[in-house]
């Protein structure tokens, strides 16, 4: 089976997502290799997405994808939103999530977890949550952590 996935299709997907709704922003277009492909489409907006939105953008890019025929391969479509306990990718997801826990794992494997309390370009900052009780001896406790985005593996939302 032959595995062709263009920018130039990824481009045309994005042209018929943006023309159905200019407010939402593009997470993730992918091909989920399964038993039947799966063409992985997750979308959002900076107020969050309706299933109504989901649907009217599948039906675009599905008859868009029946009329051109770009694949040759059988897969299904799937349209979603960022789902709750998955990776932050966009600093525009970040941004949507000021104010919220977050756990923050770096590439050299560092953990932290607080509330996100900043968005700068290249970076985030953490409000760190503070151990219940200090040794004595120890020094303060960092209180706030900024994170450069480059360092990141994973961010995810904590519920």
């Amino acid at each position: 089976m032959a595995f062709i996935f263009s920018q130039e299709i990824k481009d045309k997907i994005s042209d018929i997502i943006l023309s159905v709704n200019p407010e939402v922003f593009i997470v993730e277009i992918a091909i989920k290799r399964q038993k039947k492909a799966i063409l992985l489409i997750r979308i959002d907006t900076d107020n969050g997405i309706k299933i109504d939105e989901c649907i009217t953008i599948s039906r675009a890019v599905g008859k868009w994808l029946d009329e051109n025929e770009p694949f040759d391969f059988e897969y299904n479509l799937e349209v979603t939103s960022p789902g709750i306990g998955e990776p932050l990718l966009l600093k525009r997801q970040y941004l949507k999530e000021i104010g919220r826990k977050v756990r923050v794992i770096s590439k050299k494997g560092e953990v932290w977890e607080g509330k996100l309390s900043e968005v700068m370009d290249t970076e985030i900052q953490l409000e760190l949550e503070l151990p219940k009780k200090k040794k004595k001896g120890e020094p303060e406790p960092e209180t706030h952590k900024v994170i450069s985005l480059s360092v990141v593996k994973e961010a995810i939302v904590i519920v």
